[in-house]
Parts: structure tokens; sequence; C-alpha cells
């Protein structure tokens, strides 16, 4: 079976100011009671194709991962990081965990805080994926784009491998212009969706190859842990020294081995708050409303309110209006992409 892998260290800046540091996006109940986190868990929980979730998480969200996977009755493997090293990092110690269940393992690398809406697909697709990755393939989901977006990475299919739905992977592609994603939709390319499926001795024998300082500082890691409790705690000084780098930079860019399955499950990485308003039901008029909010003579707009902050919008249309305790973001759908810069600017009013 598929060893599922839950990446959900990251601090989902591009939802604040709901999101913070203590209390990523991941573990927020965005779309109803439960957290993407939760949600992603519950995709997972098909006992003929699926074995025991692993998650890898940063040291300071261990209890609530544990407290919301037990809320589900789901029982996990929980990796601690003791200090964040981006995608590379998490991989290598998921490969060398997903081998000491069995020689043969099959891993899938999910992110935490991605929203499927198609559960169905989404089993389809891993199965079609399951097959190639047997044959030693890292097999990259594709999606199939519905608009030029310029906040993804594409790839671009290569030749179809035969007897599967697979394609080799011709390039990773980063974040293009609009002019430039049009083309890119015009001759086939897909979204990268950062989710991808691997043979354990595959992956970690690519990172050997291409990063042999992020395998044997992730190996010496997982030698040196700690267990603690329900927890697995990764040595510091150990994992200290692995790079700072994503997976797509370690690996997947120059990797002979990798392929790319097309894929449609109504996928989405929530990585803005326009994307929450595409994902959240709406009255009427188009308004998204949570919380003790209020909209009046007003469309399409996103308003969340929380800690009963009576929040109203009136005679505005297409904006996102978010309140919390200490901070609020009033902004248009349309420029909610920017919020990383809108925090740097905070920050350093602060620092003044």
């Amino acid at each position: 079976m598929i060893i599922p892998v839950i990446m959900c260290g990251g601090s989902g800046t591009r939802l604040w100011p709901a999101s913070r540091d203590e209390m990523p996006k991941q573990f927020m109940p965005l779309f109803g009671a439960h957290s993407t986190f939760q949600d992603t868990l519950a995709r997972l929980s098909v006992a003929d194709l699926f074995d025991k979730p692993m998650i890898v998480t940063n040291d300071r969200f261990r209890f609530v991962v544990a407290e919301q996977a037990r809320a589900l009755g789901i029982d996990c493997e929980i990796v601690l990081e003791p200090i964040a090293r981006d995608s590379a990092a998490a991989v290598a110690v998921a490969a060398i965990r997903a081998r000491t269940r069995t020689e043969d393992a099959v891993a899938l690398v999910l992110a935490a805080d991605h929203s499927v809406t198609d559960v169905p697909a989404f089993h389809k697709t891993c199965r079609s994926a399951l097959e190639v990755a047997r044959t030693g393939q890292i097999v990259t989901f594709g999606i199939e784009p519905t608009h030029p977006a310029t906040g993804y990475g594409y790839l671009q299919p290569g030749d179809p491998i035969p007897g599967t739905d697979a394609f080799s992977l011709a390039a990773f592609i980063e974040k293009p212009n609009v002019a430039t994603a049009e083309t890119y939709l015009s001759k086939g390319y897909l979204w990268n969706s950062g989710n991808f499926m691997f043979q354990a001795d595959v992956m970690l024998g690519e990172i050997k190859h291409h990063a042999r300082e992020i395998a044997d500082a992730a190996d010496a890691a997982i030698t040196n842990a700690a267990a603690d409790a329900d927890f697995l705690r990764l040595s510091e000084a150990d994992f200290i020294k692995v790079p700072k780098i994503s997976i797509d930079y370690a690996v997947m860019e120059k990797t002979s081995r990798a392929a790319v399955i097309p894929a449609s499950f109504g996928w989405s990485d929530i990585g803005s708050w326009d994307a929450v308003w595409t994902l959240s039901d709406k009255d009427a008029n188009g308004n998204a409303v949570s919380g003790k909010a209020v909209c009046l003579n007003a469309i399409d707009c996103l308003v969340r309110s929380t800690d009963n902050i009576v929040t109203a919008v009136s005679g505005l249309n297409n904006v996102v209006v978010v309140t919390t305790p200490d901070a609020v973001l009033v902004t248009t759908r349309e420029k909610s992409e920017s919020v990383k810069q809108v925090i740097e600017a905070v920050k350093a009013r602060d620092a003044t």
C-alpha cells in the first residue's frame, strides 16, 4: 500500500491575519468544522490503498497535530522537525522512515494545506500513479489548468509512458507572467501541485546523487532521534546540518527519473484569500461570510470575523475583509496574493 506523508510545518503567511506562526492555515477550519490537515487525513482513510499516515511537522505543532488526528480517530506516525528546513529535508526523512516499514515502500507526499473537492478522482489518480512509481519513476501530480495562473509553477509533459496514464517529465518551469502562462496552457502544460509519489529507495538514491549532504544529515537526524511519547523527535544537532532547500530544486529539477500524471480532482493550494472565497459557500450575492460579519449591498466579497468582533461591509464588491483581535486586513480579491508584502510592511513599521 501507499504510505501517505503529510508535510505540515509551514507558517501559512498567505492567509494572514487569520493564519499565524503559532496557528498556521493548515490547522484552521477554513471551510467547515475540520481543518485542511484533517481533510487531508480523511482523504487517506481507504484501507486497501493507504497505509498508516506519516506526519512530518515542526516541534511546536506536535500537540495540535496529535489532537486533530485523534479527533478523527486516525492513528499516525508523527515525526518532529526541531527547526524549519524546507521540503527536501522532510522528504528525505520520510523516505528513510518509510523504508523501516518495508524495503519496497511507496510514499505519497502531500501538503497539509491543500484542498481536494473530488476525492474519488484523487483516489483514482493515486492508483494510477502507484503503477508508475513501481517502475522506479518519481511521479508528480500535474493539475490540468483552468486559467493562466501566475502563482503556480508549470510542468511540461514529455513522451507518454506506455501502458500508463503518465508522461515523462520534460521540464519544471518557474512561476510565469500572464502572457507566458497563456502560452503554457496552449501547449498543454500542467500546474505543479507539489504532490508526488515514489519508491522510497528511488527517492533516497536520487537525493544521495544530487544532494548527498541532505541524505547524510537526515539519516543522522533519524539515527540519533529520540522517542517522546507518541512522537519521534529528530536530532537537532544533526538536522540543523540539512541545507534549507525545496525538493524541487534539490532533486526534481535535476533527476532523469521524473514522470507526470495529469490530474483533475478539484485541487487548490489555497494560496490566497481569493482562493478561500472560491472554495467557500456563498449567499445569493456571492458573499462568503463567517463569524459575526454582515454584508449589505455587497457582491462577491469574503468577510471573516473572529472572537465575536462585529465586522460590517457595505456598498463594496470583490473585497476581502478579515478581522482578528489584533489585526484587520482589507484588500481586493484580485490583490489578495500580495499579503506577504503586507506582512513585510507591518514588520517594517513595528521595527521603527
